[in-house]
């Protein structure tokens, strides 16, 4: 993840973890301490859906 978070800084963009379930507290700790955003218990629109469609 900091490598990518690196990539993303040099090139002018964000970079953020999107997670439909629980972020361990541990790996909450390490996005932290590094600046990376997340969000957890996101819920998809199943409208979304690629099969779906």
């Amino acid at each position: 993840m900091g490598s990518r978070l690196k990539i993303a800084q040099q090139n002018g963009a964000s970079y953020e973890l999107w997670s439909e379930g629980s972020i361990p507290k541990e790996t909450k700790g390490y996005m932290d301490d590094k600046g990376i955003k997340y969000n957890e218990n996101i819920k998809r629109n199943p409208c979304e859906d690629e099969n779906l469609r």
